[in-house]
């Protein structure tokens, strides 16, 4: 199948037939930071411990922040830290999070970038999506109703950090440069009440602006053609 109208930007769903097929059908499902930062065994392709992490503080500059978050080190114990402090956040790890692969592609020179391998840890079937403004468009209609625990929406792209020896101010939109190869998108609901459930809803049948297809194959084949970008596809 071939996408004619390309629109940026082309966020990808990666995970099991069976996620795939309830996504299409109009169910998101966001975990919590927190959930992240907990999973067992998959540290490097879903799970983070440093997920939500608010900034780090360089061992340099304890002496002058610390003090003022009410943080006091001996300096027997400041010898002991080696590079810096991450601070995690207690507010963010309630916040639900929603992940994409945003597919970076140059139209002019008809290029897209390699897709990484590793990408297949993450499931075996895609969900391209072909039209992404009309797919958020439904998502906030969804959750203007009142029924859900939602005080703010988001959308964005990961921003990549080396843990280096400075300080710097973090939050939800950054990750280790480890996970660069993910090319995340990070869609970001911020929740009313503290709660560490999902966020699950439904915004209606998508299979109008989406792919469903192998992710081996995707991974193998995609590139654009005379139409466009040739995207290979499950005929369900």
């Amino acid at each position: 199948m071939e996408i004619k109208n390309i629109s940026e930007p082309i966020l990808i769903k990666f995970t099991s037939l069976k996620f795939a097929k309830s996504f299409r059908s109009g169910t998101i499902y966001m975990n919590t930071m927190d959930y992240f930062r907990r999973i067992e065994g998959d540290k490097n392709t879903r799970g983070d411990l440093f997920e939500g992490t608010h900034g780090i503080i360089a061992k340099d500059d304890f002496d002058e922040i610390l003090p003022k978050i009410g943080m006091i080190f001996s300096q027997e114990e400041k010898d002991i830290v080696i590079g810096g402090m991450s601070l995690l956040s207690e507010e963010l790890k309630y916040y639900k999070v929603f992940c994409m692969y945003h597919l970076n592609f140059n139209i002019s020179k008809r290029k897209i970038e390699p897709i990484d391998n590793r990408i297949n840890n993450f499931g075996d079937t895609f969900v391209l999506i072909t039209k992404f403004e009309e797919f958020k468009r439904r998502i906030v209609k969804e959750l203007e109703k009142e029924k859900y625990n939602v005080l703010g929406f988001a959308g964005d792209d990961i921003l990549y950090y080396n843990y280096d020896s400075h300080t710097q101010n973090l939050g939800p939109f950054k990750k280790l440069s480890s996970y660069s190869w993910q090319n995340e998108y990070r869609l970001l609901a911020e929740p009313i009440e503290p709660t560490l459930d999902p966020l699950i809803f439904n915004i209606g049948d998508i299979s109008d602006i989406t792919i469903i297809g192998s992710t081996k194959k995707l991974i193998e084949e995609i590139h654009f053609d005379e139409k466009g970008i040739f995207v290979p596809n499950y005929d369900l």
